[in-house]
Formats: C-alpha cells, sequence, structure tokens
C-alpha cells in the first residue's frame, strides 16, 4: 500500500479476518452485526448518529456516569483526524467506536471476547446506548 494512514488503521488488521461480520448487509440475521469505524471503506460510526433514533444517546456518552459507566471503565473510541493523544482521548458526541472498543482482540474469559460483563442489561454497551437509563 502506498504512504496511508489508512493502511494502519486497527481495525484493518480486524477485517482481514472477520470482513464477513462489518456491516449489516448479510442475509444471516442470526448474529446482529455492530457498525464500526472504518474509513477505508468510508464507513465512519459516530455516537450521535442514533440519537434520531433513540439508539444512543450522545449526552450519556458525554456525561459518562451512571448505565454502562458503573462497573465498566470508558471503552476506547476513535476521533476522526486526530493527530495527537490529547485530541484523540477528546469525548465528544463525534467519537466512533470500533472493533476493540468493545472487544479484546484474541479474545477474553468474557462471552464475544468483551471487554466488560455482558449483564442482562448490557451494562458496558449503555456506555453509548443508555438503554437502562439509570
Amino acid at each position: 500500500m502506498p504512504n496511508s494512514t489508512q493502511g494502519v488503521e486497527v481495525t484493518d488488521m480486524c477485517y482481514d479476518c472477520h470482513h464477513s461480520i462489518f456491516n449489516n448487509t448479510d442475509v444471516d440475521t442470526t448474529h446482529v452485526k455492530h457498525p464500526v469505524y472504518y474509513s477505508k471503506d468510508a464507513k465512519r460510526n459516530t455516537i450521535s448518529q442514533g440519537d434520531a433514533k433513540g439508539s444512543t444517546v450522545s449526552s450519556h456518552w458525554i456525561s459518562g456516569t451512571g448505565a454502562g459507566f458503573l462497573e465498566t471503565p470508558r471503552v476506547h473510541f476513535v476521533v476522526r483526524g486526530a493527530l495527537t493523544f490529547a485530541a484523540a482521548a477528546t469525548v465528544a458526541a463525534s467519537n466512533g467506536v470500533f472493533c476493540l472498543s468493545c472487544h479484546k482482540a484474541h479474545g477474553s474469559d468474557r462471552a464475544f471476547g468483551l471487554v466488560f460483563s455482558p449483564t442482562p442489561g448490557g451494562e458496558g454497551c449503555d456506555q453509548c446506548h443508555n438503554k437502562t437509563a439509570i
């Protein structure tokens, strides 16, 4: 690949083996696929994209308190265009999630290699989605 920052994106390494679960266009609906930040195919997600449909709650993500943050530290996220550590650590509604936001690269002691416990309410999932609203 020519000198490009797109080829070094972490999600690109995941895509090499897991490309079949990178989008929601597959007919197989037995596994719910989560959109991820994948700039090579111009698939950039943000926390705020689901606000209008009620599937995400940007203000909750920004506050970093309550449901989702009770037992789980803030998951890793992507800041589009960040060139410094400080910029990459800025919490905003425009943050995106990528594979390693929620999963360990080579698994963990939790289901699906999650970085948080997949409790019935989805404690870690509530960081973006705030479904339990506590």
